[in-house]
């Protein structure tokens, strides 16, 4: 049986999210929610509420730039592959909401879905947009004093039937405004959507002067990343941006014909009455996050120009389903030019037979297979990228690993080596207590320390290694020919840990505090 989805991806909405959620999944089923980058409680929130058995399926999406087309249209697509029948996408500051006089002594979650039962899945929806300004207050968004434009504005927003979205590989517009056609840029769905009667979206899109100035400040320069500053969306947001800039203050724009909007009850309904703290973070300091994360983007967009390959060595210990993860992983990454070397030194013809079969039914040709008690000797042969990066079985590579690390390497001639944090969790735990690794102290920051003689002279006298070992780093190609590509077979029982010290040994490297690497939960059992 299908059921109705709405979609959603969010950004410092800690003020209203829960509003949001509870108020929406009292006429949708499930929520699903993509978190973009936020600094306050949005995602510990949602995570809460999560918790407390709500149906949202959460995520987090990266990057400075405005994405919300993309993602809005990758979660709607996986509502409709999960059974979705209808699929609404909205933002966190907007509610579905019967008209006046509409519901006729029904519920508002049950007005609702009655809406949703007399409507044809193989279409696509037009609903009206209407403005609302609260007067302030906590609590339940919708209980608040308000007023609200009396007519809908010129824009509308849309609901999706499956059958709809499956027949034409549908899009969903920035702003959620339109449906558009795959592969033809920016061209309108040519089948005007139906209105949608007896029901409209509130939104409430100025709440507070601090929340107005942060969304303005934040919204406008993700799109300026994404579309440069001459775009021709996000007007509102362009022209909270130079209000900004010269000083002013960010009141809600008057309405037209204002009336006062019905106030549902909702004292019981919002249980964290979460209050956001704006002096904590003050709009400068936002601001200038957002600018430095753009900054860093470019570095990386560099990097990936100079197009400078890399080398994933993946050693096989025998568990084909472990493995597989790991190399999916791999191949996962998006980083440009990669080629794959799978290390099986100790495997069975059995084995090789079924690890041949996997790396066969790969998307890609760039793989080789190194197997047999000559399988080290052959290593140094057969790597040809600038960069060597080692992945055990068990381990994966999460998507932003490689950019990360190599446009440092790229952009900083004098380091041989970046280091990553493992992923933090019973694994590092674990290697903890049992004195197995240890940790320098390097802040959140990504950080240069410089010589790595004494790391390696710590590894040396005390047998432990960094959290993840050889596996933790990037290596210059050169750097383990200088070396004469010293053994790595202690690898299989040490992490590398030997062939890691020699590395750091007199070499300048770079470490990122950030857990970029993740062990598989079989792994750790």
């Amino acid at each position: 049986m299908s059921f109705i989805a709405v979609v959603s991806m969010v950004r410092n909405e800690a003020d209203v999210i829960e509003s949001f959620v509870r108020h929406n999944l009292g006429w949708a089923d499930r929520l699903y929610v993509a978190v973009h980058e936020s600094s306050d409680e949005t995602l510990s929130i949602l995570q809460a509420l999560q918790a407390d058995g709500l149906p949202i399926c959460l995520s987090e999406v990266k990057g400075a730039a405005q994405i919300q087309s993309e993602v809005m249209t990758m979660l709607m697509r996986q509502a409709v592959a999960e059974g979705a029948g209808f699929v609404a996408p909205l933002d966190a500051d907007e509610f579905l909401l019967p008209d006046a006089g509409s519901t006729q002594g029904q519920s508002v979650g049950d007005y609702c879905q009655s809406i949703f039962a007399a409507m044809d899945e193989g279409k696509v929806y037009a609903v009206p947009w209407v403005r609302y300004v609260p007067k302030g207050g906590q609590g339940f968004l919708l209980s608040r004093r308000a007023h609200r434009e009396k007519w809908p504005e010129q824009l509308t927003k849309i609901i999706l039937g499956a059958e709809a979205v499956r027949a034409a590989d549908l899009e969903i517009s920035q702003g959620n405004h339109l449906v558009l056609l795959p592969g033809i840029e920016g061209e309108r769905q040519k089948l005007v959507p139906e209105m949608l009667k007896g029901v409209h979206i509130a939104h409430y899109p100025w709440r507070s002067e601090e929340q107005a100035a942060r969304k303005a400040a934040v919204g406008w320069l993700g799109n300026v990343a994404k579309y440069t500053r001459y775009t021709r969306v996000a007007h509102q947001w362009r022209d909270g941006y130079r209000d900004l800039m010269k000083g002013r203050s960010l009141q809600p724009e008057p309405l037209r014909h204002p009336v006062k909007a019905p106030r549902l009850p909702g004292s019981e309904v919002v249980r964290l009455c979460y209050t956001p703290d704006y002096n904590r973070e003050n709009l400068l300091e936002l601001v200038m996050g957002a600018a430095e994360q753009m900054a860093e983007e470019c570095a990386e967009f560099r990097a990936r120009l100079l197009r400078q390959p890399v080398s994933i060595i993946m050693l096989y210990k025998g568990d084909i389903e472990l493995f597989a993860k790991t190399l999916a992983s791999a191949l996962a990454d998006d980083y440009p030019l990669k080629e794959y070397i799978v290390l099986a030194p100790e495997i069975s013809s059995e084995g090789e037979k079924a690890l041949l079969e996997l790396l066969e039914q790969q998307p890609v040709e760039c793989i080789s297979l190194l197997s047999g008690p000559t399988a080290w000797d052959l290593l140094p042969g057969g790597v040809k990228g600038e960069f060597v990066q080692w992945l055990p079985e068990g381990f994966a590579l999460t998507p932003d690993r490689l950019t990360k690390m190599i446009s440092a390497l790229s952009a900083q001639e004098e380091l041989s080596l970046m280091l990553s944090a493992l992923e933090e969790g019973e694994y590092l735990e674990r290697k903890i207590m049992r004195q197995e690794v240890f940790d320098i102290d390097t802040g959140k920051e990504v950080f240069m320390p410089g010589d790595g003689s004494q790391a390696a002279q710590n590894i040396w006298e005390t047998r432990q290694c960094f959290p993840g070992g050889l596996a933790s780093a990037i290596f210059r190609r050169r750097q383990l020919e200088a070396l004469q590509w010293p053994p790595a077979r202690d690898w299989q029982e040490h992490e590398g840990r030997e062939l890691l010290a020699s590395l750091l040994a007199g070499h300048v490297y770079g470490y990122i505090a950030e857990p970029l690497l993740k062990a598989d939960k079989n792994f750790l059992a």
